[in-house]
C-alpha cells in the first residue's frame, strides 16, 4: 500500500504538471493572438485637416492679416495647445500674430499648386504613417506610440515629434508633405528619423552624460539615425541620409586619420569640432563634410552583427564610452567599398 501511494502522488504530481504547463501555453497563445489583434487595428488620427478647408473657403481673396484671424478661429482653436509657434517653426522673436500673416502671405499662393483634395492628402499620409509606424515598432517594440495629429503646419516640416509629460505627440503636416512632392519612401525615412530621435530622448533622459551632448554621442545618434533610417528603408539613397557618394570617398581615403582624431576627442563638447563633423560647410581640411554622420553609420552597422538595433539605442554612456573606442579602432582597418548603397 506503502508503493501504490507514491505511485498515486507521483502520478497526481505529474498530471497537475501537465495541466499547468496546457494553461501556461493557452495563456501564452492567448496574450499573443490578443497582441496580435491589438496591433492589427488601424491607429486612431485626429485629423485637423477638414478645419484646414473651412478655413480655406473663408479666407479666400481675404488680405493676410485677416486670413491670420481666421485661421485663429478656424484651425487653431479647434484643438487647442496643437497648432503653437513651434509647430509652425516660427521666429520667436517675432509676435505669433505677425508670424502668421507673413507666413500665410507666401503660403496661400504655395498651395495652388495642390490637385488632389485635402482629403486625399490626409489618407495618403496616413497610409504612410501606418507603414512606417508598424516598420519602426517592430524593432523598437519598447517605444511610446504617439498621439496622431494630422495638421495643416503651413510647409514647416513633414514630420515633428513633441515631447509631453504623458506620451509624445506626432504632428504630421499633411501640407506639408503633398507639397514636398518627395517619394513615399524619403517621407517614411523622414518619419524613422523623428521617431529614432524621440525614442532616444525616451530611453536617455535620466542619463546626465548625454545631456552634455559629447562629440561621442553625436557621432552615435547620428549615426545610428543613418543606420536605421537604411535599414528600414533599403531604397533609400545616400544622398537622401545627408551623406554625398563624393564623401564617403573622401571620408574612406582619409579614414586613419579622421577615426585617430575622433578617438582623441570623443568626449569633447567643443561645438567647432561638432561642425566639423556633422556640417555640409566644414572649416576643417582634413574632415570631409558630413563625415561623422558616415563614421557613425560604420559604428552602428558593425555593433549591430552581434545586437539588435533595439539593444543599441538602448546603450548607455558608460556603455557607448567602453565600446566605441574598439569599434573605432576595427574600422580604421576594415576596407569599404562605395557602391552607393552603403
Amino acid at each position: 500500500s506503502l508503493s501504490l501511494s507514491y505511485f498515486y502522488e507521483g502520478y497526481m504530481k505529474c498530471l497537475l504538471a501537465k495541466q499547468m504547463a496546457f494553461f501556461c501555453c493557452m495563456f501564452v497563445v492567448f496574450s499573443y493572438s490578443h497582441e496580435a489583434e491589438a496591433s492589427s487595428k488601424p491607429a486612431e488620427y485626429i485629423d485637423l485637416t477638414p478645419f484646414f478647408e473651412k478655413f480655406l473657403e473663408k479666407a479666400k481673396d481675404k488680405p493676410s492679416a485677416e486670413q491670420a484671424k481666421i485661421f485663429k478661429k478656424e484651425v487653431i482653436e479647434a484643438y487647442p495647445g496643437i497648432l503653437t509657434a513651434d509647430a509652425f517653426h516660427f521666429d520667436s522673436a517675432k509676435p505669433f500674430d505677425q508670424s502668421l500673416a507673413e507666413r500665410l502671405e507666401v503660403y496661400m499662393k504655395k498651395i495652388q499648386s495642390i490637385t488632389t483634395s485635402w482629403s486625399e492628402s490626409s489618407k495618403s499620409a496616413q497610409n504612410i504613417v501606418n507603414h512606417a509606424l508598424s516598420a519602426f515598432l517592430k524593432e523598437f517594440p519598447t517605444a511610446q506610440t504617439p498621439k496622431l495629429f494630422l495638421i495643416p503646419n503651413l510647409g514647416a516640416i513633414e514630420f515633428d515629434v513633441v515631447s509631453t509629460s504623458k506620451k509624445p505627440l506626432l504632428l504630421i503636416g499633411v501640407d506639408t508633405i503633398a507639397l514636398s512632392n518627395l517619394s513615399t519612401v524619403k517621407v517614411s525615412a523622414l518619419l524613422h528619423q523623428e521617431l529614432l530621435i524621440q525614442y532616444q530622448k525616451q530611453l536617455h533622459a535620466k542619463d546626465s552624460e548625454f545631456q552634455k551632448k559629447p562629440l561621442y554621442w553625436e557621432l552615435w545618434t547620428n549615426g545610428l539615425s543613418a543606420y536605421t533610417t537604411k535599414h528600414l528603408n533599403p531604397e533609400i539613397s545616400v544622398d537622401d541620409l545627408k551623406i554625398s557618394e563624393f564623401s564617403i570617398a573622401d571620408v574612406i581615403a582619409k579614414k586613419s586619420a579622421i577615426i585617430n582624431q575622433l578617438t582623441q576627442s570623443l568626449h569633447s563638447t567643443s561645438p567647432e569640432l561638432k561642425t566639423a563633423y556633422f556640417s555640409e560647410k566644414s572649416k576643417d581640411e582634413n574632415v570631409p563634410e558630413m563625415a561623422g554622420i558616415y563614421i557613425g553609420y560604420l559604428i552602428a552597422k558593425e555593433l549591430n552583427q552581434k545586437q539588435p538595433l533595439e539593444l543599441l539605442a538602448k546603450m548607455n554612456s558608460k556603455t557607448l564610452s567602453k565600446v566605441l573606442p574598439d569599434t573605432l579602432a576595427k574600422i580604421a582597418k576594415d576596407s569599404y567599398i562605395i557602391d552607393g548603397n552603403l
